[in-house]
């Protein structure tokens, strides 16, 4: 494993051993996969410890015994908890739609979020995990937008709740400590993400994008 320290910083090593996974590089980083799943691809399923870990984008480089393999994951645009601090801060305008006020736990971003209130419930205090994403295809390939049924795993399984749309505004305000402002909208559904620009800096004007929650 010559020249590793030279990668991108989008991409991390991590060694594996028999009961963990180590990273090597970036150990603030973290992954969503089971250990289980890249011994399969490496045919080491003799070891069957699994070690759960949190998604991450971009190639992972991982060092096995005499090899080096490269797996690509689907990249999170933004991932965060969020604490529902209000519903319908402005009135309830629509029989079937939510309006969410909520604020992140990592990030401290503070979000507007509208839902489908007849198929998916939230209420005032309620935590709940919500990704951004450019596709729900695992391997990162581009999703061609169409549901096709099948057993096909997708980044839609590890969630509840999940709305495609596409962003129409990009603003962030001038001077010391301004905010960055996202808006986006799902068929009708609008969000609006506010806070530091600098966890808005993978997002681009017109970047189609997958929603997705879940409860925590």
């Amino acid at each position: 494993m010559k020249n590793l320290e030279n990668q991108s910083r989008s991409q991390v090593v991590y060694r594996f051993s028999q009961n963990s996974i180590k990273p090597l590089l970036s150990p603030t980083l973290s992954l969503r996969l089971s250990l289980l799943s890249f011994l399969h691809l490496c045919n080491h399923l003799s070891l069957v410890s699994v070690c759960t870990l949190c998604s991450l984008s971009s190639p992972i480089w991982l060092s096995w015994p005499g090899r080096v393999v490269i797996v690509r994951m689907v990249e999170l645009l933004f991932d965060d908890i969020f604490k529902i601090e209000r519903l319908n801060p402005d009135g309830k305008k629509f029989d079937k739609v939510t309006r969410i006020e909520a604020k992140s736990e990592k990030f401290d971003m503070f979000m507007h979020l509208d839902i489908n209130s007849e198929i998916y419930n939230l209420k005032e205090g309620e935590k709940f995990s919500m990704a951004l994403a450019p596709t729900l295809n695992l391997d990162g390939t581009p999703d061609t937008g169409y549901f096709l049924q099948g057993n096909r795993k997708s980044l839609a399984d590890r969630y509840e709740y999940v709305m495609q749309g596409k962003l129409f505004r990009i603003s962030e305000s001038s001077g010391h400590g301004g905010k960055a402002e996202i808006d986006a909208s799902f068929g009708g559904l609008l969000m609006m993400l506010k806070g530091d620009p600098s966890h808005c800096s993978k997002f681009e004007l017109d970047q189609r994008l997958f929603l997705l929650i879940r409860k925590v």
